[in-house]
C-alpha cells in the first residue's frame, strides 16, 4: 500500500495489458475543462470524483476508490506498484452476499493445513503450493507475526489474549519448521 501511496499514477497505471493502449491519466493539455473559480459546475463535479490510490484507475472507473470488497478484489484491482499473491494471504470465505458473483469465493487454507498436519509436502497435494514457495511463506508470516507480537508488546498489557496468542502461534510455528526441517 505504501508503495501505491508514494507513486504516482502514471503511464503503466492506465496502459491495458494485451493491447498496450495508453489512456490519458491528467486533463487535455488544452487546460481544465471548467472554470474552478467562477463556475458553479466545475467545483460540484470535481468535489463528487471518488479518490483512490491504491486500486488501478481502469477498476476506479466503477465509483468504488480503495474499498475493497475481497481479498480476490485487492488482488485483482490493485495497481501494479502492487504485487499481490492471493495464495500467499491466509483466508477465510466471505459471508453469503460479499463475493461478486452470490458465492463464496474460494479460499486457500495453507496455513490451517499445515498447522493440522505439520508437513510442507502435503501443501503442495492439498494447496497447489510447491516446497520452496510453502517454507517461505511459512517463514514470512512468522516474521509478521513477531514483528506484530513486537507491537502489541508496546502497547498491550503483559497478559493480553491477542499479545501472548501471537506469541504462542508464532513459537508453535517456527517448532513445526524446525520438526519438518530435521525430518
Amino acid at each position: 500500500y505504501s508503495g501505491a501511496v508514494t507513486r504516482k499514477v502514471g503511464g503503466i497505471d492506465v496502459t491495458l495489458p494485451t493491447s498496450q493502449k495508453s489512456f490519458r491519466y491528467k486533463l487535455d493539455e488544452r487546460g481544465e475543462p471548467f472554470d474552478g473559480k467562477d463556475g458553479a459546475f466545475g467545483p460540484e463535479f470535481f468535489g463528487q470524483m471518488v479518490k483512490y490510490k491504491a486500486r488501478s484507475p481502469f477498476s476506479a472507473l466503477g465509483g468504488v476508490g480503495d474499498h475493497f470488497r475481497s481479498p480476490v478484489d485487492l488482488c485483482k484491482n490493485c495497481r501494479n506498484v502492487l504485487h499481490l499473491d492471493l495464495n500467499a494471504i491466509p483466508t477465510v470465505a466471505n459471508p453469503p452476499g460479499l463475493a461478486n458473483d452470490g458465492d463464496l469465493e474460494a479460499t486457500n487454507s495453507w496455513l490451517l493445513d499445515y498447522m493440522i498436519h505439520g508437513q510442507r509436502r502435503y501443501l503442495w497435494e492439498d494447496n497447489g503450493i510447491n516446497a520452496t514457495k510453502a517454507y517461505k511463506l511459512i517463514d514470512d508470516f512468522i516474521q509478521m507475526l513477531k514483528k506484530a507480537h513486537k507491537a502489541f508488546k508496546a502497547l498491550a498489557p503483559e497478559k493480553d489474549i491477542v499479545l501472548t496468542t501471537f506469541d504462542a502461534l508464532a513459537k508453535e510455528l517456527e517448532q513445526l519448521q524446525r520438526k519438518t526441517q530435521k525430518g
